[in-house]
């Protein structure tokens, strides 16, 4: 998942192979296109930038891997809300047009237990969810219905948004 603070495809920057995934937005926005052979150039000529693009795949690595972990350490519920949270920071909108299908593709659930764990999560006030749209009512209670690997996550991204700034 990536943001304004992030750089899809960075880690093709690290080596002669291109990167074999496939890569879409699943929430209009705008975003810059550097053609690859304009950023290897500038990975290799501006410490600058080649310095942001390694903190943004280190902590694009750690974020994997704790969410590798939170997989199958906590629950559908836990990991809804993670999702959702960290979907409503890379956004900056409380308003996210999600799908049941998307969502159970994500968590590596069935699409019925979405819905059940978002029927859930909205009956305690914290969603609210109509046809693949879903609105955050109650941020800190989600966080708190949040397993701690969203807390772990959004730190880690912080701190890469506040070296940037710092930088």
């Amino acid at each position: 998942m990536c943001g304004k603070e992030g750089i899809v495809c960075a880690h093709s920057l690290l080596g002669p192979q291109t990167s074999p995934a496939a890569w879409f937005m699943q929430v209009a926005g705008e975003g810059f296109r550097i053609p690859h052979r304009v950023a290897e150039a500038l990975f290799s000529d501006s410490e600058e930038f080649r310095m942001r693009v390694l903190a943004w795949i280190q902590m694009s690595i750690y974020v994997s891997l704790q969410t590798s972990a939170c997989g199958l350490m906590h629950d559908a519920e836990q990991r809804l809300a993670r999702w959702l949270l960290m979907s409503a920071d890379r956004t900056e909108s409380n308003h996210l047009p999600l799908t049941q299908e998307f969502l159970a593709e994500m968590l590596g659930t069935q699409r019925t237990t979405v819905a059940l764990v978002a029927g859930g999560l909205r009956r305690k006030g914290l969603i609210e969810y109509v046809r693949g749209h879903v609105n955050i009512l109650d941020r800190k209670g989600l966080t708190a219905a949040a397993c701690e690997c969203y807390k772990v996550s959004h730190r880690a991204i912080e701190q890469l948004n506040h070296e940037s700034v710092a930088a």
